[in-house]
């Protein structure tokens, strides 16, 4: 893997327009709406920014997930009315802990979103329903990276958080490398980095 070395200019405010006079892309700065790939930024000024990314749930998963859903609805339905609980008990039991767990991994397939807050020193991970809160001062830089091929996946482009002793703690965002542009992606990285006050990875 090789490791992408990125510089922030002094004084650059992430909140400043990403185009510049002649209407191309200035990959020194970003500004909210940006599309990076398949993510998005919805928040990038003062202290803080925000990336929205898709989630893998598509029409046909969300069919499949919905199916035990659907069993457990009708069981339930069926034992009440019909007054066969006592007996039917285990198997509506069951049926709902198959529909639980669908609704769950369907939840955690819907879109995500990362929140870098500065002046808290604080950041937010949202996958669907769910939130998750880390503390920044855990944490000591993000850094950036290009996998290799292989005969079954493409280069990737993955933007992960780092510890201190550059240990990789989470991962932000990944993308394709052929469906991104490398300037934007580095460009977001700069924008993180000096809102958080982290060094960036060389």
């Amino acid at each position: 893997m090789s490791k992408l070395a990125l510089a922030v200019p002094a004084g650059q405010s992430a909140s400043t327009s990403s185009s510049s006079a002649d209407g191309l892309f200035d990959p020194a700065v970003l500004k909210a709406g940006d599309k990076i790939g398949t993510a998005q930024v919805a928040v990038c000024r003062g202290q803080t920014v925000e990336i929205r990314l898709p989630g893998e749930l598509g029409f046909g998963r969300a069919l499949i997930g919905l199916v035990p859903v659907v069993w457990c609805a009708a069981a339930w339905t069926l034992c009440l009315r019909e007054h066969l609980l006592t007996q039917r008990m285990q198997g509506c039991l069951a049926l709902s802990v198959m529909a639980l767990v669908s609704s769950t991994l369907m939840a955690s397939s819907l879109g995500s979103s990362w929140r870098f807050d500065g002046r808290r020193r604080r950041l937010t991970h949202r996958t669907g329903l769910f939130t998750k809160l880390h503390n920044a001062r855990r944490l000591a830089g993000l850094k950036l990276e290009t996998t290799r091929p292989t005969a079954v996946a493409d280069t990737l482009l993955r933007m992960t958080l780092i510890d201190a002793t550059g240990t990789e703690q989470f991962e932000v965002a990944t993308w394709r490398r052929r469906e991104v542009d490398r300037t934007q992606v580095e460009a977001l990285a700069a924008a993180i980095c000096t809102v958080m006050g982290w060094p960036l990875d060389d």
